[in-house]
């Protein structure tokens, strides 16, 4: 399910989420959209807030991926944003979307990251 940080959005979605009743018991992974550190409205409050007990990741607001998103060249910048070798250089975005790809793998049993299983993301 993804979300922003507006907690009057999050108030609509999630006190009022009408989940078919096949989904209602399953693992879910709330991922928080142009998210910000430096707010108030943390994951961890959140999820205390709304009484989440799934994961939940926020993907930062990055303007380079929205004109990269405008110019049509999301692949050059999100192979740009890897770091390089050294992974120095590492963009917060393509960090975030990691960690989402991640975690989603590991919702549906599947094997995720390089470090734990020996393959790439479509983006690595």
């Amino acid at each position: 399910m993804a979300l922003n940080q507006n907690l009057h959005a999050l108030e609509r979605e999630l006190v009022q989420e009408r989940l078919p009743s096949e989904l209602t018991d399953k693992h879910r992974l709330y991922v928080i959209g142009k998210y910000d550190r430096e707010s108030n409205c943390t994951l961890q409050n959140i999820k205390r807030r709304f009484g989440i007990k799934n994961v939940v990741l926020g993907v930062p607001y990055c303007s380079g991926m929205t004109d990269a998103w405008n110019m049509r060249s999301i692949l050059p910048y999100m192979q740009r944003s890897r770091g390089g070798a050294d992974l120095r250089r590492m963009n917060p975005l393509y960090n975030a979307v990691h960690h989402v790809a991640d975690a989603a793998a590991e919702q549906l049993g599947l094997p995720a990251g390089a470090s734990k299983a020996g393959g790439l993301h479509a983006f690595g």
